[in-house]
This record gives C-alpha cells, structure tokens and sequence, in this order.
C-alpha cells in the first residue's frame, strides 16, 4: 500500500493543476479508507496502468496514464463476443474482460475528450473506449487517439486488435 500511496503522490505532484482545491493527502485518506477502491486502484497499478488523479466533470478520478501499452493490455479484441468470433489468431483475451479483472471502468468517449483537454494521451498508440451497444451490436467497437494536437474518434470491427491499441480504465473517487 506504501507503494501505491508513493507512485500516486509523486504522478499528483509532477501533474499541478489536474485536482483543484484538494491536497493528496484528502485524496489518499478517502481511497485507503475504502477497500474496494483501494482494491482497483491497486490493480491499475499492478497491470501497468500507471493511474493518474485528475478532477473531471465534478469528480476525482483515478485513470491509467502509461504512454506506452503495457504487453498484458494490448493485442485485445473488444470483448469476449468478438475473440470468439475469431476463426484464426485469437488473442489472448479481450478487453472486457481484462477491465473485469482490474474491477474499473473502461473510459467511455466523452471523458476521454475531456482528459485530452488537460492531458495528452495516445499521441503514437490508440486506445479501445466503452462502444455505444447500437454500434457493438452491428459488430463494430470505437477506439480513439491524438493526432496533429487534436483528438479522434475512429471504429473497427470489434473482433480486431493491434499492438498498438490498448485500452485505458478509470475509478471514480470523490
């Protein structure tokens, strides 16, 4: 626990100005006095996330910041339907799934834009984001990324997966 404390305090120091009006010491006080939270945070953490504290739409939030995918979270089709769909080359899990482990959120579109107001993510990688059901049951999923200092939101067929997407989660503190 000294460890995630320590990792998480030292992303909040080097990232002034992504939580207004709270110490880190409020923000660690709430999350190590809730096992579940402190829980998945840990395991963003542990999987390579690199979570990062950052206060969007009212909220604190905890979200995975790595600049490059970590190899357990890239090469994922979107979800347990789509790498069943797969004849050949099935990969070693889907996305889902491996959110269902860490026990957060899959970052969905809109907060994605709105850390990208703030924080620059996925300038050379993309990253799967929650898929609206309408498109998922047409087959397709929804990735984004950055390029030429804007963001973008692109679609594949939910059963594809590359080295170079991987995806980002997010827990919900205050």
């Amino acid at each position: 626990m000294n460890n995630l404390k320590e990792c998480l305090e030292k992303r909040f120091n080097e990232n002034p100005g992504l939580v207004k009006g709270k110490e880190f010491k409020e923000i660690w006080e709430k999350i190590a006095n809730d096992e579940k939270l402190l829980k998945v945070i840990s395991k963003m953490e542990e999987t390579e996330g690199e979570p990062l504290l950052i206060e969007v739409f009212g909220k604190i939030i905890a979200f995975d910041s790595y600049l490059k995918i970590p190899d357990s979270r890239k090469s994922l089709c979107y979800d347990r339907q789509a790498q069943e769909k797969r004849k050949a080359n099935k990969p070693a899990s889907d996305v889902m799934t491996e959110v269902g482990k860490i026990g957060s959120k899959l970052i969905y579109e809109k907060l994605y834009y709105e850390i990208q107001k703030v924080f620059k993510l996925d300038e050379k990688i993309s990253s799967w984001v929650e898929t609206p059901q309408e498109i998922r049951k047409l087959g397709g999923a929804i990735f984004c990324d950055r390029r030429f200092n804007r963001v973008f939101t692109y679609h594949n067929g939910a059963d594809s997966y590359y080295s170079s997407r991987g995806f980002r989660t997010y827990v919900t503190i205050i």
